[in-house]
């Protein structure tokens, strides 16, 4: 498992940090979360309810 330090890039943890959120790109309304893109690195975010956390290529195409 990853540590926060290891996620996505230095921008994209700050937006988070800062209680930002980069680019939205869609919804699943099922599994009640958001799909966010660092702009900067292209890493995919996945907001859940309480949390936030990188998602793999596959699981975008998978769930979104």
């Amino acid at each position: 498992m990853e540590s926060w330090n290891e996620k996505g890039c230095s921008l994209c943890r700050k937006i988070w940090e800062e209680s930002k959120r980069p680019p939205e790109i869609k919804v699943n309304v099922q599994k009640h979360t958001t799909l966010y893109r660092c702009s900067e690195c292209k890493t995919y975010w996945e907001e859940h309810e309480r949390f936030v956390d990188v998602i793999s290529d596959d699981d975008v195409k998978k769930f979104y």
